[in-house]
């Protein structure tokens, strides 16, 4: 993809923090930050595998422990969501680059994305089930969410994988995304690999999301 950063950076930058924080809110009571320790790691994988569950992807017997998780998740930033009992009820995961080892979607679509070393792989959205049947303020937050912890550590490039329904989601949303290959199976569902051009989506992300809506 494109290695050259947009020459108005600072201002993009501003508007998508100013719309991470405000999705955010909008989510309240949740509250989002990086799991630090076991306990919340494990819950965020146990919601994942309760909603692959739930959407029929998997059953119990593809996860003898009750939770799904991978290689990628020691190296990954497991990004939660907590209600006001503390419980983790909102989860994405922020794969970082590591010189000498491949992202998962790299591994995935034997892709090699440049620039090398400045992508992070983002994924692994869920939200608890009784917070997605009533309302989407959930979703868009855990994106801030990721996007924020992301751009905090300087990556501004971001990679993953997505099914045609979320693809359409993410477009409904006013994000640019590019597929990069043919899709792959992967829990019985076809996905795609994917660029998502945050920076390029900000103009069409402030329409949409900037006036309160």
């Amino acid at each position: 993809m494109d290695a050259a950063l947009p020459d108005n950076l600072p201002e993009i930058l501003d508007i998508l923090e100013k719309l991470s924080f405000s999705m955010m809110a909008k989510a309240a009571p949740i509250r989002f930050g990086v799991a630090q320790s076991s306990a919340d790691k494990a819950a965020a994988f146990r919601l994942r595998c309760q909603a692959l569950i739930a959407r029929g992807s998997a059953t119990t017997a593809d996860f003898p422990d009750g939770m799904e998780h991978d290689e990628y998740d020691e190296r990954a930033l497991q990004v939660v969501g907590w209600d006001e009992g503390s419980v983790v009820v909102a989860t994405g995961r922020i794969v970082l680059p590591q010189a000498g080892r491949l992202l998962p979607t790299e591994a995935a679509f034997g892709l090699a994305l440049e620039p090398r070393g400045e992508v992070v792989d983002i994924g692994r959205y869920t939200v608890a089930h009784h917070l997605a049947v009533r309302e989407n303020r959930y979703f868009p937050a855990i994106l801030g969410a990721c996007w924020l912890e992301a751009c905090s550590r300087g990556y501004l490039r971001v990679c993953g994988t997505a099914s045609r329904g979320m693809l359409r989601h993410y477009r409904r949303l006013g994000f640019l995304v590019t597929e990069l290959a043919p899709p792959h199976v992967y829990y019985g569902e076809e996905r795609f690999p994917c660029w998502y051009d945050v920076l390029g989506s900000a103009r069409g992300l402030l329409k949409l999301w900037g006036s309160g809506s």
